[in-house]
This record gives structure tokens, sequence and C-alpha cells, in this order.
């Protein structure tokens, strides 16, 4: 009995190093069969989250009458941002907040209408680019030594939403 008890320990003991081993660690993780899931996070030691899906930049201009900072917003395929204003309460907003100066308004660009599997009504969503618009007082930019800001974001697919992420805006 003693030697059976032995050879069943020396067994589970085998069989615990090597399944790890021999076992993509994507698996484990629980990130295979999908864009989503495929593939390697930025960081691999923590789960996706909206910031691996949408990616951003701004871009200073002026005119003779205001400053603006344009952020351009790319979204991956096969995912879609809520847009501002979101069309339920539950969801998350796109929305830009800025650092050291207070802007004039925000435009944010025009909402494709987007069925996911969980609503009965279609929602308002940003897919692919998408550029939001911050105008500030004239000659703003010009005072500014950097020019600080951030976008918050959700990422969604037609089934699942990721937890927001707030990405910094950069030129």
């Amino acid at each position: 009995m003693l030697v059976n008890m032995l050879r069943f320990s020396f067994l589970v003991v085998i069989v615990s190093t090597w399944v790890p081993l021999i076992t993509p660690s994507s698996l484990w993780a629980g990130q295979s069969g999908s864009q989503l899931f495929g593939g390697t996070p930025t960081e691999r030691s923590r789960l996706w989250d909206s910031s691996d899906f949408v990616h951003v930049v701004g871009t200073k201009r002026s005119s003779d009458k205001e400053d603006e900072l344009a952020v351009t917003l790319r979204i991956d395929d096969g995912f879609h941002i809520n847009a501002n204003p979101a069309s339920l309460p539950y969801l998350i907003p796109t929305s830009l907040a800025l650092v050291g100066i207070t802007p004039l308004r925000i435009a944010y660009p025009v909402a494709s209408r987007f069925k996911p599997n969980f609503a009965n009504e279609p929602l308002d969503v940003y897919e692919g680019t998408v550029v939001i618009t911050a105008f500030l007082p004239k000659d703003a930019l010009g005072q500014l030594p950097a020019l600080g800001g951030s976008v918050t974001v959700q990422a969604c697919t037609e089934a699942i939403c990721l937890p927001p992420a707030e990405l910094l805006v950069r030129e």
C-alpha cells in the first residue's frame, strides 16, 4: 500500500511539473482563439484592457480665431468604443480631459449605430479612426510648456466590453 501511494505521488509530481511546460502559456491565461484572446498582451503579467485596442495621438493646430488640439483615435478592427454621450447610463462614454487649461468647447465626432448581442436597440459608437477636437483660446498652446491630456475609452466587441483605459494624449 505504501508503495502504491509513493507511485501515485510520484505520478502527480511528474504530471504537475510537465503539463505547464508543454502547454502554451496562452491557454493558461485564457488568451487563445480570437483577436481579443490571441497573441501577447503588452505586459505579459496583466490582463487585456481597452488600451490594447485603441490608439491615440494629438495634433496642435492654430487658426486666426482659436487654437485646437485634434485628438485622433484609431480603434482596431472588430472593436468599437462608446460615443459621447453614451447610449445607455451604464456604458462608459469616450471623454477627453485636458490638464492645465480649460477648453472653450470639445467637439466629439458623429457616432455610428451598432447593434451588439447584449442590447435590444442599436448603440451610438465610434469605430475605425475618429477625431475629437478641443477648441482653446487663441495663443493658449504657445503659453503652455506642455499640453497634457487623456482620453477615457472602453473598447468592446459585439459580445463583450473590456475594462476601460485612460490613454495619454501624445503628439
